[in-house]
């Protein structure tokens, strides 16, 4: 095994030793698991314990589901990523506002410069719970849902440029554009073009009113102040900016898919892949965050609600896989940096 990979593994051991990590973590090679952990509690309450096949929410890595999806489309001829939007939508399912020039490309880049339902960038993530005190989060079960929050709001700028302006809604409008194009609910495309077909069984879109099995539950506080659910802090169902459920397991096998075909072409691989826009040391695809490291590319997907934190990457040419998942807002940001330091440095 590499040197560097070893030590990422050794790190993480030694970090798990002496952390109150409440999530799952996977690290695996050429289809053999290096390091697995599994720690804390899905259910505080009752402490049960956190397992492998933990299924946690997964937050705006969720748009890399989505872009995939719509990747899925243009494979299959049913579009472009040149194709505009008010090409695809009808007035009732755009905003108002909404620029003739806006392709699927800027939406998928976060560069349409439409104004978001919720500015994550300046505001932080943690305060996406603020949302859900002036709107119902119980009424927000399908993309249609959120159209309100935004449709009326005017642009921030033109679209176009290689700058990332994050923008939530741009995913809702790729949701909506799902369903004009397939004629199915956007869960359902995404399940089943998606989840299915990669063979990521222990994946959904899981309302927060059902009764599942192996579902963590998500929370906001702390141990010194107290633990509180997040059952009122985000939707109650995902959506196409974030929410889906998934294992580390079903993550690495999505991270896998994607370059092997199981969802689209090489062509289609290769724009979504590639380094469109850009914010801060990082580059942004079509729903897929990459680094360059002095191991090479990186390439994958990231989230944070207050609850839930889910981080999957795969450096290509270590043909490494990582994946984490964690119930609190902030569970996987220390250990991905430790592994990452390792790695890299």
């Amino acid at each position: 095994m590499d040197e560097a990979i070893d030590r990422g593994v050794a790190a993480l051991q030694d970090y798990f030793s002496r952390s109150e990590f409440s999530g799952t973590v996977q690290v695996s090679s050429l289809d053999e698991i290096l390091f697995e952990h599994a720690s804390g509690y899905a259910n505080r309450a009752d402490r049960v314990p956190n397992q492998m096949a933990t299924r946690f929410g997964t937050a705006s890595l969720t748009k890399s589901f989505t872009a995939a999806a719509i990747c899925r489309l243009v494979d299959q001829g049913a579009v472009t990523f040149d194709s505009l939007v008010i090409d695809l939508l009808p007035p009732s399912k755009r905003p108002s506002t909404l620029s003739e020039r806006v392709t699927l490309h800027h939406l998928l880049t976060h560069t349409s410069g439409i104004a978001d339902y919720f500015d994550e960038i300046s505001l932080g993530a943690a305060a996406y719970e603020q949302l859900w005190r002036e709107h119902p989060s119980y009424l927000f079960r399908q993309p249609s849902d959120f159209l309100p929050l935004f449709k009326d709001s005017p642009p921030l700028r033109a679209p176009g440029g290689s700058e990332v302006s994050y923008c939530n809604a741009g995913y809702i409008l790729l949701g909506l554009v799902i369903e004009e194009l397939s004629g199915r609910p956007f869960s359902e495309f995404v399940e089943w073009e998606i989840f299915t077909a990669g063979g990521m069984s222990d994946s959904g879109f899981f309302a927060m009113d059902e009764v599942r099995e192996h579902v963590a539950i998500g929370y906001v506080g702390s141990h010194d102040d107290g633990w509180r659910t997040n059952h009122y802090a985000i939707p109650i169902v995902g959506g196409p900016d974030g929410g889906a459920f998934s294992t580390v397991r079903d993550l690495e096998l999505f991270v896998n898919a994607l370059p092997a075909g199981v969802f689209f072409g090489e062509r289609t691989w290769t724009v979504m892949r590639a380094p469109h826009a850009n914010l801060e040391d990082v580059s942004y695809g079509y729903g897929l965050w990459m680094r360059e490291t002095p191991r090479g590319w990186t390439f994958g997907g990231a989230g944070a609600d207050p609850g839930f934190s889910a981080r999957a990457f795969r450096y290509a040419e270590l043909d490494l896989n990582v994946t984490m998942l964690g119930n609190t807002i902030d569970e996987t940001d220390e250990p991905m940096r430790i592994l990452r330091a390792a790695l890299e440095g």
